[in-house]
């Protein structure tokens, strides 16, 4: 027989909620503190059964839907640890934070990089672009900033490696840019630097050469 579901939850999956901000979920009553599995296996064994009875007869239909409540349970208690998870009754949402970066394009440094003497001694414009991977599902909930990386302190290093470092090679300075943002946040998985280099001595028209280079944090 199919299972039909009413068009809202059984009042079963709460919160103690204060303006629609979720400090510690509970399924069937059993509160879920921080991210203890015993908590969780037991919250999600009795919500299984609850839910759906006649799949709980059977155990590995039993199995997977416990391992499948435990999942999701996990994910959002991991949020609610300090009560930066705000939820909307009848919304879901579902995200991947693989592909999240920050972006910091168009920063223009003026520097004192290149192989020839007069390009050390004279300087020129540089362009630089970086982006960072790293997640931002916390920040999006909790809205603050120390639950995200500081876009501020990329662009100081930015600028520091350009205008107080010299090197020969652009290869050189987008190096040290992207290993510094690398140490800057253990939160940072990966680091993408491109720089361009407008005036060039070559005899011909060129809108600029340059790098781009692509640096991942070591497992």
């Amino acid at each position: 027989m199919r299972r039909t579901f009413p068009h809202r939850w059984p009042n079963r999956w709460t919160g103690t909620a204060s303006r629609n901000r979720f400090q510690i979920p509970q399924i069937d009553n059993v509160p879920l503190r921080g991210n203890s599995n015993s908590s969780i296996a037991a919250a999600c064994a009795t919500a299984s059964s609850s839910f759906f009875p006649t799949a709980s007869s059977t155990p590995s239909t039993s199995y997977r839907l416990r391992n499948c409540l435990e999942g999701a349970v996990r994910g959002i208690s991991s949020l609610t640890r300090r009560g930066n998870l705000t939820t909307h009754i009848g919304v879901r949402t579902m995200c991947t934070t693989a592909d999240d970066k920050l972006l910091l394009h168009g920063m223009e440094f003026y520097g004192y990089h290149g192989d020839l003497p007069a390009e050390q001694e004279l300087g020129q414009k540089f362009l630089i672009d970086v982006d960072v991977w790293a997640s931002l599902a916390v920040a999006q909930s909790s809205d603050m900033l120390s639950d995200t990386i500081n876009y501020v302190e990329i662009w100081e290093i930015t600028k520091n490696s350009v205008e107080q470092k010299k090197f020969e090679m652009i290869e050189a300075l987008g190096g040290n840019i992207a290993n510094r943002i690398l140490a800057l946040d253990s939160r940072i998985a990966r680091v993408r630097v491109s720089v361009k280099k407008p005036q060039v001595c070559i005899p011909g028209t060129l809108k600029y050469v340059g790098i781009e280079m692509t640096r991942e944090r070591s497992a």
